[in-house]
């Protein structure tokens, strides 16, 4: 999957360091071990004697002295073993039995078990983003529709939901780019959210930012007179972007170039990207340039959000509770 290599690289270095961690304690546990039952260092000791043998053995072809020598290898080893029982110490295995706490496998390609720590890694920066817990299709409340003076609100929210629940059920590389418009308050956010924790938790690699800290991050990258671009890299990489509240940024030369950038680099390499923006498409025009609304309208799945705004419904509500329960006492 995409992630980015910043977040494959720190998994692959906290799966090793997990593995050396474990590795250091059971040596210790042996060192400790030796020390109460001296056999068991004569036991290892042995064993490693042998093994130079039985190379040898298999190299001249002495096939009886080879079995001997195996023979006396695995006598070697049940006393080991028994030993390490009697003193409660079990033998040593790796968490990930592919790659033996390594994060590469045989072939030198990066072991599941570290995509698996870069999802979860990549999960946890998204949270620190925004309260992802607090995002969810389940919890997207459709009944707030049912109270605006758009008699169509409920319908086309409702249609907006589905839609956005079958997106990222059915997410791949070559899923459509969304472009979500409205008002503020009509959830854009939400179900922006709601399709990212859903995409991630299928092992895609997802990042999310506002526009402004897309940009500002961007920015000090970009005048930081380095060569390497890791964040951008990120930015046009990854399996899926999300760009929130486009339009709230301080509009800059710089800040309208990248923008185009973003979204024609991602449309080039057949990314999808979800944007949702408070703008219409004439001040997104107006704001950008007829090149963006132009990869909008040809190349972007556009829904439309309507209503009232959510947030001040549910602090109308939250109010109302208040007095109703004040009134009460």
């Amino acid at each position: 999957m995409g992630y980015d290599s910043e977040t494959l690289t720190k998994a692959l270095e906290q799966i090793q360091a997990n593995g050396r961690r474990r590795s250091l304690r059971y040596e210790n546990l042996l060192q400790q071990a030796r020390a109460k039952q001296p056999r068991l260092l004569e036991l290892e000791n042995a064993m490693m004697r042998i093994g130079p043998q039985l190379g040898v053995a298999a190299l001249s072809g002495d096939k009886q002295g080879l079995e001997a020598l195996k023979a006396r290898c695995e006598v070697l080893k049940t006393e080991k073993a028994a030993l390490l029982k009697k003193l409660n110490i079990t033998a040593y295995e790796p968490v990930c039995k592919s790659c033996k706490d390594t994060g590469r496998l045989p072939n030198g390609r990066l072991c599941g078990c570290v995509y698996r720590l870069a999802h979860q890694l990549a999960y946890e920066a998204l949270c620190g983003e925004m309260p992802m817990g607090n995002s969810d299709f389940a919890n997207f409340n459709l009944t707030y529709y049912k109270r605006s003076s758009d008699p169509q609100a409920y319908k086309i929210m409702e249609k907006n939901l589905t839609f956005c629940r079958k997106y990222a059920a059915e997410f791949s590389k070559n899923s459509a780019s969304l472009l979500f418009m409205g008002g503020t308050g009509l959830g854009k956010t939400h179900l922006t959210l709601s399709v990212a924790k859903a995409v991630l938790a299928r092992g895609f690699g997802v990042y999310y930012a506002p526009a402004q800290e897309l940009i500002q991050a961007l920015e000090n990258e970009h005048f930081s007179y380095s060569e390497s671009t890791p964040f951008l890299n990120k930015v046009l990489q990854c399996d899926l972007l999300l760009i929130d509240d486009l339009g709230t940024e301080f509009v800059t030369a710089f800040s309208q170039s990248q923008i185009y950038n973003i979204i024609n680099s991602r449309l080039l390499k057949g990314l999808p990207t979800v944007i949702n923006t408070n703008l219409t498409l004439a001040e997104l025009e107006k704001k950008y340039s007829p090149r963006v609304t132009s990869r909008f309208l040809g190349n972007y799945n556009i829904r439309k959000f309507c209503g009232s705004d959510v947030r001040q419904l549910k602090r109308l509500d939250e109010v109302g509770a208040k007095n109703s329960g004040t009134e009460k006492n």
